[in-house]
């Protein structure tokens, strides 16, 4: 996706986070640093991430497909991430993409979306790749 977005020069950057340990989210209240709406964890790269997503035009949320879900540390950094940061989303371009080896791309993809709709993005499409 990253080649296809350059051909048509699109400047990107990708965040990889699945490797990551990102801390889950515990209280809700307790986790936004009032003073900008970024996460009060910050030894992890949640707020710098928010940051680059706020100031984008727009952004692709991805993840493979782990027993029909999202993995993990992206749900943990989705979280937080849209938690303190989904009111600087509205109206921002997004889509989300699933890695599929069989079967759960769909559910994937809606977990995704789920994220992106409750911000109130646009240009939301379903996209899966079989791979």
């Amino acid at each position: 996706m990253a080649e296809e977005l350059h051909s048509e020069g699109i400047e990107v950057e990708m965040v990889q986070v699945g490797d990551k340990l990102i801390p889950r989210l515990h209280r809700l209240r307790l986790l936004l640093d009032l003073g900008g709406n970024y996460c009060v964890f910050k030894d992890d790269i949640v707020n710098e991430t928010c940051k680059k997503m706020r100031e984008a035009d727009g952004f692709i949320l991805s993840s493979p497909t782990y027993y029909a879900g999202i993995n993990g540390a992206i749900k943990a950094f989705l979280d937080r991430v849209f938690f303190s940061s989904s009111v600087y989303f509205r109206y921002k371009v997004a889509t989300s993409v699933a890695a599929v080896r069989r079967a759960g791309g769909v559910d994937v993809v809606h977990q995704l979306n789920n994220y992106l709709n409750l911000a109130e993005t646009v240009g939301t499409v379903k996209k899966i790749s079989q791979i």
